[in-house]
């Protein structure tokens, strides 16, 4: 059920965030964003620590990217303590549906396989694994709809802060 960044001690601790968005009305072949601001290193020397979930109903790809060259950054999504007795409180900034000029350098690439009656409601990848970002970047998630109908799907980013070896 996922990496070290959903252990009950983290999310308890007060150190894992939440940031989704369902997105609606994705056109044949289109594509859903999610960009991910990490800030510099702070004075503990913590980087973020990424983990991720994508579900959409068609056959797509999941890709993420490093250092696209962006138009604008999107319209802000409120990450959430998933401990929910301690504040909303981030320095991580996410945005959904940035304008992209230059995608960046893709560092993950995978299928999210359409849905099956038999199996799921609906076809779903969960990363089950961190990235460590590096400090002071931008990071684009990029689903994009291979089967060539319209579709729906939604986007979770999880992220804590750390310092990484």
């Amino acid at each position: 059920m996922g990496g070290k960044l959903r252990s009950e001690a983290l999310i308890d601790g007060g150190h894992v965030f939440n940031a989704s968005h369902m997105f609606t009305g994705i056109a044949p072949g289109g594509a859903t964003l999610f960009h991910i601001k990490t800030p510099p290193l702070d004075n503990l020397g913590r980087q973020v620590v990424l983990d991720f979930q994508a579900g959409y109903n068609t056959l797509s790809t999941l890709e993420l990217l490093e250092e696209p060259t962006l138009s604008g950054d999107g319209t802000a999504v409120t990450p959430r303590n998933m401990n929910r007795n301690v504040p909303d409180d981030t320095d991580v900034e996410v945005y959904h549906t940035p304008g992209v000029t230059v995608a960046g350098t893709q560092i993950l690439y995978t299928i999210i396989q359409a849905a099956s009656v038999a199996t799921l409601p609906s076809g779903a990848y969960d990363a089950d694994r961190e990235w460590v970002l590096k400090p002071d970047t931008s990071y684009l998630l990029r689903v994009t709809e291979l089967a060539g109908i319209a579709s729906e799907g939604a986007l979770v980013a999880l992220f804590r802060k750390a310092v990484v070896n």
